[in-house]
């Protein structure tokens, strides 16, 4: 309420400004989206924090992840080096050319999706593994959750705003950050957003 009562920047901007920058946002008005931002976040945070069983969980399965999506590839190149050998692949292409010419389009046109489908698998799998590398770079941050809040709310605080979030800690932002955390709850812990300028 203290932002939408602001007269100079930052200050909410009209709802037709924030439909024009992002059409599929589907934005309903801004106490909508932050209610159901924090009512999302209180919803899930205690899953996220750093030594939650569900946060492992997510760790190990994108673990997984990785041996799969090498598993994939392996057997994607395996099938492509032997379709490209010219006996194989003149055996297809006189079968298929025989009975319809649209066939063989079709076959050639999937054969091309599979040879893109290698990138495809090397890039999931470079994601997350870039993402397993960070955390343990990073090591098992304190407090997830609050990392998790402040982004959250930055991102809304620029589709409202139009402007970055601010690292100041006596900012607009940084008291819309306070309010939003003192609004979960009334038996929430303070919290120090000290570390602000991070996220």
């Amino acid at each position: 309420m203290l932002l939408a009562g602001r007269k100079r920047s930052p200050a909410m901007r009209s709802d037709s400004a924030i439909s024009a920058e992002f059409p599929s946002l589907n934005w309903d008005g801004p106490y909508r989206a932050a209610r159901f931002f924090l009512f999302s976040f209180y919803d899930l945070r205690r899953d996220w924090d750093s030594d939650s069983a569900h946060r492992r969980k997510i760790l190990k399965q994108a673990e997984a992840h990785v041996g799969l999506l090498s598993d994939v590839r392996k057997s994607i190149r395996t099938y492509l080096d032997e379709i490209e050998s010219e006996d194989l692949l003149a055996i297809y292409v006189l079968a298929l050319a025989k009975q319809d010419g649209s066939r063989l389009e079709e076959w050639l046109s999937n054969f091309r999706s599979l040879q893109a489908a290698i990138t495809n698998v090397e890039h999931l799998k470079k994601f997350t593994e870039d993402a397993l590398r960070d955390q343990e770079k990073n090591g098992r941050p304190l407090n997830y959750s609050k990392s998790h809040f402040v982004t959250g709310l930055a991102n809304l605080w620029r589709i409202m705003t139009g402007e970055d979030a601010s690292k100041d800690l006596t900012s607009p932002f940084a008291s819309f950050v306070s309010a939003a955390w003192a609004s979960l709850r009334d038996d929430l812990p303070e919290i120090s957003w000290a570390p602000l300028a991070r996220n």
